[in-house]
C-alpha cells in the first residue's frame, strides 16, 4: 500500500522497500523480576528476598538460567497479600550443583513486587548485594577498578527472548577499548574486567557501558584481594543527574570514604561538593574547606577520598551527609567505604528521586547481624516521617514516628527505633513520609567484618503496613509569614492536648519565634536562617508544620508605569523590562535594571506592544525573546549588541513566552490558542537569519479558548501547562496531548501573572510551588500542584507583574521574587527575599531527555529518554542526527514504533483529521508530511515522514516527533519505546536509493513516585 501511494506521488518505486511484511505480534511480556548473580562456588551462599506488597497473593515462578540460557531449575511459589519469601537459592532449587553458575529470574502475573538478592561465603568474608535492577538497552558500570589488589567482576544478562548483539566500551583516563559479545536469550555474560579487556591495572576511575539491541540487565563486584567485596547495580545511561545525595557519610577513624563521580555529557562540568553534619549544618572548623569544587571532564570519572577532599584531620570519626551539585543534568555517582581494620566494604548508589514511600525488602537482626537504616530530608519543608518493621509472616513489629527538620538526616540502628524488631531473620522496613526523603539501609555483622549498603525500592500506595496506628498532623503544613506576624496551627489525629515546639525548643525562642499552649505562632522580628519547624507532640505521636518568615523591600519607590513585561538574563545577570512609550502608548521599548537601580536604555519597538520577554540561551550566547502583540511577530534581541530582529512572523497577538522541558521548543500564548515553535527551527533563526513562519510550528495538542491568555508556566515536574485567562477568575492547565483543558482553581480575584517555583531540595513533584498575582484581592497566592485544589495566602500588599532573582544577583542578597504593582498607585517594585527557599528548578528533574546536540559519534535515530509519575504523560522525543553511518540528503524516512500497550497508552483522536493522531506532535519543516499507516496491532504504529514535492528536500537534524503517551502502569518502574527489528528503519535519498538506518536508539520512559 505504501508502495502505491508514492508512486502516485510520482516517487521511486525503490520507496517500496522501506516497509517489509510483518508478522510478529506485539504480546506483553508479565511481570519479571531479575536477580542478576547466582554463583554455586564451594562454600558460597545466594539468597533471595521477594516480597507482595499487594492485597492479593501472588504466584511466583522462579527459573534459574544458566551463563548459556540453560534452564537449571524451576520453583513456584505462593506469596500471600503482604508476605515474604527469603530463601537461599539452594532452598528454592535443591538440584543445583557446585559450578551451576547464571541467574535467576521471578515472574509473576501480580505487578509491584520487590526484592532484594546477596550473597556471601561460609566464613562470612564476603557479603554483599543489592536491589532489583533496572532493564535498559545502554548500561554503564560506574566503579571499574583493576590492579593494586583490586579486581572487577562485570555481569551483563540478556533477561529477553530474543538474541541480543552488545559491545561494551571501557573508558578510563588515556585508555579506551571495545569489544562485541553475543547473548541468547537468558543468557548472561560474567568477566573479570582485566581479563576481557586484555590490560593489567586501571587508575582509579573507569567506566565500562554496554549498548545492546535489546533490554539487558547488569550488576558488578568490586573485590579487594583478602578483604569484603562491594555490589553496584548497573545504571541507565539515560539517567543524567544535577543532584546527589547520599544520606549516610562517615570519614576518618577506622573508615575510609570515596566519592565515585561520573561526568555522561560531552561536555565538561564543575560539581560541588559539601558534606554536612546530620543537623545540616556544615562541617567547618574540621576541614580545610567546604564545599569544594570538582572539575569533571566530558565522560570523565573522578574517585575522591573524602577525608582528603575536605582536609579532615585527626582520628576520631565522623558522620553527615552529602550532597553534590551540578548546573546541568549530566552525572551519576556513588559512595564506596571500607573499615580498615576488618576490611569491610559497601557501595551505593545515588538516588534519582526522592520517596514518600519507600521499602527495604530484607530484615536481618538475628545471628550476630544488625540492620540500620538512615533518613535525609534535604528539602526547606518538615518531613513527618514513619517507620514500620514487619515480620516474614505478615506481623506488624512496631511503628515509629519522628520529624526531620529540613536538611537533616536520622540514622539509627532498626532496633534501636523499634526494638521489637530484634531477633528477626527475614522481613522488611517500610517508610512512608509527608515530603520526599532518601533512604539507605546498611546490612552488616556485629563484629564488623562485611557490610552490604541497599537502597529502597518503591512501593505501591496501596500498601499501608500502619494500618489502623493513628497518625497526627498538623495545619497548615506551611504557613507564610511577616516578621511578628501571628499563625494559629491545628493538630488532628493526636489523643491529648499535645506539647508544643518551635525548632525543638517546647514554647520556641526569640530568634526562631514562640508558640503558646493553643498552637498560636509568633513570628520573631526578624527573619531566621532557615525555615522554622513548628511540632505538636502527645506522647509518641509526633507532627510538624514549616514556616517562612519572608521579608519584603521596596526595591524602586518611584513608579515604573505601563511597564508590560520583566525577565531575568541569569548570563547577563541583569533584569529587564519592556514598557510602552511615546505619547500615545503606541510604541515599545525595552530597558534593562543596572545594579545601581538606574534605569538605561536597550531597543525601542515602534507602532508595537511587548507582553512578553523569555531569555534563551543559543550556542552558549544569551538573547531575549519578545512578543510583538500588534504586528503578530517573535523578536530576538542580542542585549550586548542592541540589535533586534524579526524571527518568527504570523502569530496572532502573542503574550507570554515559556520554554518547553520536554521538548526545547517555545510555547506562545496567542489569541485563543497556544503554539509550540519547534526546536531546531527556533535554533536555526535565532542563530542565523531567517525566519520561521507559524506553519512550521505545531499547535499544542490544539488548544483553543474563548479567552485570551493571560499568565503562563510550565511545570518542570509535569511538563504541564499552567495558565491564566483575561477573566482572571480561573486557574487552568492544559492536557498537551489530549487537546483539552481543565480548570485548577476557580474563585479567584484578578489572577493574571503567575511563575512556577521549586522549593530547594524537595524531588518531584511535591517541588513545584506556583504563585499567582490576584490584582483585585492585592495579594500573591500559594498553590502547590501535588496538593490537590489547596491554596493560601502568601504575601499580601499588592500584585502585578512576577519575575525570580536568582542568588548571586546584583540587586539583592539572595534569591528574591519580584513583584510590580503596575496597577496601584505606587507603581513600585518589591523584592520578597526568599533566602534559600526556592530556585529555578527542582532537582533532578523528571523530564529527562537526550538531546540531539550530542555529536558524533552516535545513532543515526534515537528516542529520548524521559521521566513521568504513574498516570502521567510521557513526551518522548524522536530526534534524527546525519553523524557517522548516517546518511545525507533523506527524503524520506520509515520506521515502525513499539511500546508496551499495557503499561503505556497513545491518544487515538485525529481532531484535524489529517490521519495522524494529535498525540503525535510533528516539528518537521512544512515540506515535509507524517504518514501514519493503520495500526495493526496494539503497540506499534507504522510511520513515514517524506518531502512529496521536487525539488525534495533534506530531512533536517534535530528533533522530529513528540509522542506524548499516557502512563498506565500504576507503579515506578522503567520500559522502553523502541524500534520495530521487522522491518529495520530505513530511509531514502533524493535518487530513490532505500538505505537502513543500523544506528538507532530506544528511549526509556522511568516512572517515578
Amino acid at each position: 500500500m505504501l508502495g502505491q501511494l508514492l508512486r502516485a506521488r510520482g516517487l521511486s518505486v525503490a520507496f517500496s522497500l522501506i516497509f517489509l511484511p510483518l508478522t510478529t505480534a506485539f504480546t506483553a511480556a508479565s511481570s519479571q523480576l531479575d536477580f542478576p548473580r547466582l554463583s554455586l562456588e564451594e562454600d558460597t551462599f545466594n539468597g533471595i528476598a521477594l516480597f507482595n506488597p499487594t492485597a492479593a497473593e501472588a504466584r511466583v515462578t522462579f527459573t534459574a538460567y544458566g551463563l548459556s540460557g540453560e534452564v537449571l531449575g524451576v520453583t513456584q511459589l505462593v506469596i500471600p497479600a503482604g508476605g515474604q519469601v527469603a530463601q537461599l537459592a539452594s532452598e528454592l532449587f535443591p538440584l543445583l550443583r557446585q559450578g551451576d553458575d547464571g541467574w535467576i529470574q521471578a515472574s509473576s502475573s501480580t505487578r509491584g513486587l520487590t526484592g532484594f538478592f546477596l550473597f556471601l561465603d561460609r566464613g562470612l568474608r564476603e557479603f554483599d548485594g543489592a536491589e532489583l535492577p533496572v532493564r535498559s538497552r545502554s548500561l554503564v558500570f560506574n566503579d571499574v577498578r583493576a590492579g593494586s589488589g583490586f579486581s572487577t567482576e562485570l555481569n551483563v544478562v540478556n533477561p529477553g527472548t530474543e538474541p541480543r548483539s552488545l559491545t561494551l566500551t571501557l573508558s578510563a583516563p588515556q585508555l579506551k577499548r571495545s569489544s562485541s559479545a553475543e547473548l541468547a536469550p537468558k543468557a548472561a555474560l560474567r568477566v573479570d574486567v582485566a581479563e576481557f579487556f586484555e590490560i593489567d591495572a586501571l587508575t582509579a576511575g573507569a567506566t565500562v557501558t554496554t549498548e545492546g539491541d535489546g533490554e539487558l540487565v547488569g550488576f558488578e563486584l568490586v573485590r579487594f584481594e583478602g578483604a569484603d567485596l562491594a555490589g553496584l547495580n548497573a545504571r541507565s545511561l539515560g539517567e543524567r543527574l544535577n543532584t546527589l545525595y547520599f544520606p549516610q557519610v562517615a570519614v576518618l577513624g577506622p573508615i575510609r570514604s570515596q566519592l565515585g563521580l561520573v561526568n555522561h555529557s560531552d561536555q565538561p562540568i564543575t560539581a560541588w561538593v559539601t558534606i554536612h553534619r546530620p543537623d545540616g549544618s556544615l562541617f567547618l572548623a574540621e576541614v580545610d574547606q567546604n564545599p569544594v569544587s570538582i572539575a569533571v571532564e566530558a565522560g570523565g570519572n573522578r574517585l575522591l577520598d573524602l577525608a582528603r577532599l575536605f582536609g579532615f584531620a585527626g582520628s576520631e570519626a565522623m558522620q553527615g551527609w552529602l550532597e553534590v551539585t551540578t548546573s546541568q543534568p549530566s552525572m551519576q555517582g556513588y559512595l564506596s567505604y571500607r573499615v580498615e581494620p576488618t576490611g569491610a566494604a559497601a557501595s551505593v548508589a545515588s538516588g534519582t528521586q526522592g520517596l514518600t514511600r519507600g521499602i527495604f525488602s530484607h530484615l536481618a537482626t538475628t545471628r550476630g547481624f544488625f540492620t540500620g537504616v538512615a533518613a535525609l530530608n534535604p528539602g526547606r519543608l518538615a518531613a513527618d516521617v514513619r517507620f514500620v518493621a514487619q515480620a516474614r509472616s505478615g506481623q506488624r513489629l512496631g511503628v515509629f514516628d519522628t520529624v526531620l527538620p529540613p536538611r537533616s538526616r536520622l540514622s539509627r540502628l532498626i532496633t534501636e527505633l523499634i526494638p521489637a524488631a530484634a531477633g528477626q531473620d527475614g522481613g522488611l522496613i517500610w517508610v512512608s513520609s509527608t515530603q520526599p526523603i532518601f533512604l539507605t539501609s546498611l546490612f552488616g555483622t556485629n563484629q564488623g567484618s562485611v557490610l552490604a549498603n541497599i537502597p529502597p525500592q518503591t512501593v505501591p500506595a496501596a500498601f499501608r503496613p500502619d494500618s489502623g496506628v493513628a497518625r497526627a498532623r498538623v495545619s497548615p503544613e506551611l504557613a507564610v509569614l511577616g516578621p511578628s506576624d501571628e499563625q494559629p496551627f491545628e493538630v488532628a489525629g493526636t489523643s491529648g492536648a499535645p506539647e508544643w515546639s518551635v525548632d525543638g525548643i517546647l514554647g520556641g525562642t526569640l530568634l526562631a519565634g514562640l508558640i503558646g499552649s493553643d498552637g498560636v505562632y509568633q513570628a520573631p522580628p526578624a527573619v531566621p536562617s532557615l525555615p522554622v519547624v513548628v511540632t505538636a507532640r502527645e506522647e509518641a505521636e509526633i507532627a510538624s508544620a514549616t514556616v517562612d518568615v519572608l521579608q519584603q523591600q521596596v526595591l524602586i519607590p518611584e513608579r515604573l508605569s505601563a511597564v508590560t513585561a520583566m525577565a531575568f538574563l541569569p548570563q547577563r545577570n541583569r533584569l529587564v523590562l519592556a514598557r510602552s512609550s511615546g505619547d500615545d502608548g503606541s510604541s515599545a521599548e525595552i530597558v534593562e535594571l543596572q545594579p545601581s537601580l538606574q534605569i538605561s536604555p536597550l531597543v525601542s519597538l515602534a507602532s508595537e506592544r511587548v507582553s512578553g520577554l523569555l531569555p534563551m540561551e543559543i550556542a552558549g550566547r544569551e538573547y531575549l525573546l519578545a512578543t510583538g502583540s500588534v504586528s503578530g511577530r517573535l523578536l530576538r534581541i542580542d542585549p550586548q549588541a542592541k540589535t533586534i530582529r524579526t524571527i518568527v512572523t504570523g502569530l496572532a497577538s502573542p503574550r507570554s513566552l515559556q520554554l518547553d522541558p520536554l521538548t526545547g521548543g517555545l510555547f506562545v500564548a496567542e489569541q485563543g490558542r497556544f503554539s509550540l515553535l519547534p526546536r531546531v527551527s527556533l535554533e536555526r533563526s535565532v542563530a542565523g537569519s531567517e525566519e520561521v513562519p507559524l506553519s512550521s510550528g505545531a499547535l499544542i495538542g490544539k488548544v483553543r479558548l474563548d479567552e485570551d491568555v493571560v499568565g503562563l508556566t510550565v511545570d518542570r515536574c509535569s511538563g504541564e501547562l499552567y495558565f491564566t485567562l483575561s477573566s482572571g477568575d480561573l486557574l487552568l492547565r492544559s492536557r498537551r496531548s489530549e487537546g483539552e483543558s481543565e480548570s485548577v482553581l476557580a474563585a479567584l480575584r484578578g489572577a493574571a501573572s503567575l511563575v512556577a517555583l521549586y522549593r530547594q531540595g524537595v524531588a518531584c513533584p511535591r517541588a513545584t510551588h506556583l504563585l499567582l498575582a490576584e490584582a483585585a484581592a492585592d495579594r500573591l497566592t500559594l498553590h502547590v500542584p501535588s496538593r490537590s485544589r489547596r491554596i493560601s495566602p502568601w504575601t499580601h500588599g499588592g500584585a502585578g507583574l512576577l519575575s525570580f532573582l536568582p542568588s548571586g544577583n546584583p540587586y539583592r542578597e539572595g534569591a528574591a521574587l519580584l513583584v510590580l504593582d503596575e496597577g496601584t498607585a505606587a507603581g513600585q517594585l518589591r523584592a520578597v527575599d526568599l533566602q534559600d527557599l526556592y530556585g529555578e528548578r527542582p532537582p533532578n528533574p523528571p523530564i529527562n531527555r537526550l538531546k540531539s546536540e550530542a555529536g558524533p559519534p552516535g545513532p543515526d535515530l534515537f528516542f529520548s529518554n524521559v521521566s513521568a509519575q504513574p498516570g502521567g504523560l510521557a513526551a518522548v522525543t524522536l530526534a534524527y542526527r546525519a553523524g557517522p553511518g548516517g546518511a545525507d540528503a533523506l527524503t524520506t524516512l520509515a520506521f515502525t514504533v513499539r511500546y508496551d500497550p499495557v503499561r503505556l497508552s497513545l491518544a487515538t483522536r485525529d481532531a484535524d483529521a489529517d490521519g495522524v493522531p494529535d498525540a503525535i506532535q510533528s516539528t518537521l519543516p512544512a515540506e515535509f508530511e507524517l504518514l501514519a499507516l493503520p495500526q495493526v496491532d496494539p503497540g506499534r504504529l507504522d510511520l513515514v515522514l517524506v518531502d512529496f514535492e521536487r525539488p525534495f528536500s533534506a530531512l533536517p537534524e534535530g528533533d522530529l516527533l513528540t509522542f506524548h503517551f499516557r502512563v498506565l502502569q500504576p507503579d515506578p518502574g522503567s520500559f522502553d519505546v523502541s524500534f520495530g527489528s521487522r522491518p529495520m528503519p530505513s530511509a531514502a535519498n533524493s535518487q530513490g536509493q532505500v538505505r537502513r538506518l543500523d544506528e538507532t536508539r530506544a528511549g526509556t520512559i522511568f516512572v517515578l513516585p
